[in-house]
């Protein structure tokens, strides 16, 4: 009985000893795998076309690095400062914006990807632009009885690796 005693603790003594191996040696190999990577700043200023929106936000990534480095942010007028990685040049930028209309009681939204190349500089900031020119639609529906529940009018281009795209959600209106 003392015997088989001796062998139980010697078993739980190399049991936890191999734990405790294992726990420092995954603790050592993840502090290898970690990457402290010291942030930067996008300070960025958007327009589309002459249209006064009211926000939106704005998406960057493609740095290319083993981390998949990215950021996004909302933001209010025309204006953001977006925290990201340093010293990493992003390559893909998305810009949605949007603005509530009370005279039409309708949402228009619209977007764009200049996919311009962002160098992002560690524990500093860069200034950027991201600007498209805008063409407007201005569709009319004859209605001549009945009731419109909903409509959507909807835009899209791409050319020359740049995407941008439009769109106005309205709400019910009704004729006699």
């Amino acid at each position: 009985m003392l015997k088989k005693t001796v062998t139980n603790r010697a078993s739980w003594r190399r049991l936890v000893g191999a734990l405790g191996a294992l726990g420092i040696g995954l603790a050592a190999a993840s502090a290898f795998a970690d990457v402290v990577l010291i942030p930067g700043t996008v300070n960025g200023t958007v327009s589309f076309g002459n249209w006064a929106y009211t926000g939106g936000s704005v998406s960057i990534s493609g740095a290319g690095d083993p981390n998949n480095s990215y950021g996004s942010i909302g933001f209010s007028g025309s204006t953001f400062a977006l925290v990201v990685p340093g010293g990493l040049t992003y390559k893909n930028q998305s810009i949605s914006l949007n603005k509530y209309d009370s005279a039409t009681n309708s949402q228009q939204y619209a977007s764009f990807s200049p996919n311009i190349d962002v160098a992002v500089p560690s524990g500093g900031s860069v200034d950027v632009i991201f600007s498209q020119e805008a063409g407007f639609i201005a569709p009319t529906v004859a209605l001549t009885g009945g009731t419109i529940v909903s409509s959507e009018f909807a835009a899209q281009n791409y050319a020359n690796g740049k995407y941008s795209s439009g769109s106005a959600y309205g709400n019910s209106a009704s004729l006699p």
